[in-house]
């Protein structure tokens, strides 16, 4: 008898420590739980905030006795309000008639809306979901046995340019913005090829090179326009070695600046001290950043993960380059784009000078017409 006791308690003891430990695993990966949120940043509408979220889990996560409750929450500067509506999740041998996740894998669809709050709290304190986040609460079960996970985070909020409608007009008075000097440019850009600073005889014949040239001739023969100023920019692409691209960043520096000079050599605003000004960026990985943003390539998210998480060149250019398949594209369709020069004309245009006569010729007009 004494065994069959002892046994018992064993049984026990091994059902409480995989109950558990099934809802340990399951906190332990939430992270490979995705969720999409729409919108992205939320909005108020009428006085509302709707979210649709749609939850996907991976295969062999989902217990099949556990049950999950999902509470999305809006967490604010001194508050925060829960939606109304409670998602509750079960595993496939859950005796209930809630929505079931499969061991295989599973997902679902959240709907509900919550109240846009904007006061003054007792204390006079202003609370207001404008700036705030969407937390999801998540709770876990499996018989006897609860569990909470880590908070996740899923959106930005909130949007609420519908609440600035009021329903009485009053009149706003606001400042003049008229302008007597509009500012203007006019741009262009030198393409180099790697590891070379000369400047190509066919981005002579580019067409925004061309473009440029017309441009500061255009302004130089309008009286009511002025040049302002010019400022040339030169980047290197961010492979190789950071010694090499300061050199030749600033190489291409010196190159585009004798062409944009070259052209401004018989225009007198051109002569004044400071008006070319010259940027260098040795290794342009803002740019790079940008035009990985805008691409397609093969793990682009990767890529810019390593951005995010590494400040040192050398660490980032060795990270990235460890993507073969990645790099290779890289190579061609990115990295070119950003051994550059950059030049940037800026120019004013004036108001019209009308002279007395002129303006008697007018008022003339003006009282011959009524």
């Amino acid at each position: 008898m004494k065994k069959i006791r002892n046994l018992s308690v064993l049984i026990l003891a091994a059902a409480l420590i995989a109950g558990c430990g099934g809802l340990n695993k399951m906190k332990k990966n939430a992270g490979d739980v995705s969720y999409n949120v729409s919108p992205q940043v939320l909005e108020a509408h009428g006085g509302m905030i709707p979210v649709t979220i749609n939850g996907t889990f991976p295969k062999s996560y989902f217990d099949k006795k556990a049950t999950l409750t999902l509470t999305p929450v809006i967490k604010y500067a001194n508050g925060e309000v829960p939606y109304a509506t409670v998602q509750i999740l079960q595993g496939e041998k859950v005796q209930a008639n809630n929505r079931v996740i499969n061991y295989s894998g599973g997902n679902f669809t959240y709907n509900s809306t919550v109240p846009f709050v904007e006061t003054y709290s007792r204390t006079n304190t202003f609370l207001s979901m404008r700036t705030s986040t969407l937390m999801l609460n998540v709770s876990a079960t499996r018989g006897s046995q609860t569990l909470d996970f880590d908070p996740i985070k899923l959106a930005d909020g909130v949007i609420a340019t519908s609440t600035l409608l009021e329903t009485y007009g009053k009149p706003i008075i606001m400042p003049d913005r008229f302008q007597r000097i509009t500012p203007e440019t006019g741009v262009a850009e030198i393409p180099y090829i790697i590891n070379r600073s000369e400047l190509q005889s066919r981005t002579l014949r580019a067409d925004d090179i061309l473009a440029l040239k017309q441009y500061i001739n255009d302004v130089n023969e309008d009286p009511n326009r002025q040049f302002k100023t010019t400022v040339v920019s030169s980047y290197a692409s961010p492979d190789g070695a950071l010694s090499l691209n300061e050199s030749l960043s600033a190489s291409r520096g010196r190159t585009a600046d004798r062409f944009i000079r070259s052209e401004f050599k018989d225009i007198e605003a051109a002569q004044a001290a400071g008006f070319f000004d010259e940027k260098i960026t040795a290794e342009d990985w803002e740019g790079f950043r940008t035009e990985v943003e805008k691409s397609n390539i093969s793990d682009k998210d990767l890529i810019l993960r390593v951005l995010s998480m590494y400040s040192d060149p050398e660490v980032r250019e060795r990270e990235i380059k460890n993507m073969s398949a990645a790099y290779e594209t890289l190579k061609t369709d990115i990295l070119p784009q950003l051994r550059r020069s950059r030049m940037v004309v800026f120019r004013q245009v004036c108001c019209k000078k009308v002279t007395l006569s002129a303006l008697g010729r007018i008022l003339s007009t003006s009282r011959s017409e009524h």
